[in-house]
Parts: structure tokens; C-alpha cells; sequence
């Protein structure tokens, strides 16, 4: 990570006009890079059901009575 970290600190000299370019720069990097360099839905699939139990009640419930606290 000391490589992001000395990037980092070369973005906080930058303006902010010049940090808003260099984000939208990588930002099309990042969406031109081939669907194997990004994650897929696929590799998120491997955690549903991981919380099961968890909250020892019924989602819908758990929501429920959040919203009713609010």
C-alpha cells in the first residue's frame, strides 16, 4: 500500500478541479478494464445465506420494528 499512499499524497497537492479530472479519468479506466479484472454478481453470490441466524428473528420483522423506533 506505500504505493497509494505516496499517490494519495501527490492527489492532495493537486486543485480540486485537477482531482475532480483525475477521478473521472479513472473511473473510465476502471469501466474500459475487462469484465475479469471487475467482480461479478457471481462472486458475490458465494455469501448469501452467510448471516442467516444471526439476528435470531425474521428479516421482515427485524425491519419492521427498526422503522417503528425511527
Amino acid at each position: 500500500m506505500e504505493a497509494v499512499e505516496a499517490i494519495l499524497q501527490e492527489v492532495d497537492k493537486l486543485k480540486p478541479n485537477e482531482k475532480l479530472q483525475l477521478l473521472h479519468q479513472l473511473v473510465d479506466r476502471m469501466l474500459a478494464a475487462r469484465p475479469t479484472e471487475l467482480p461479478t454478481i457471481a462472486d458475490f453470490d458465494k455469501y448469501i445465506g452467510i448471516g442467516k441466524g444471526v439476528w435470531e428473528t425474521d428479516a421482515q420483522t427485524y425491519i419492521n420494528k427498526s422503522r417503528e423506533e425511527d
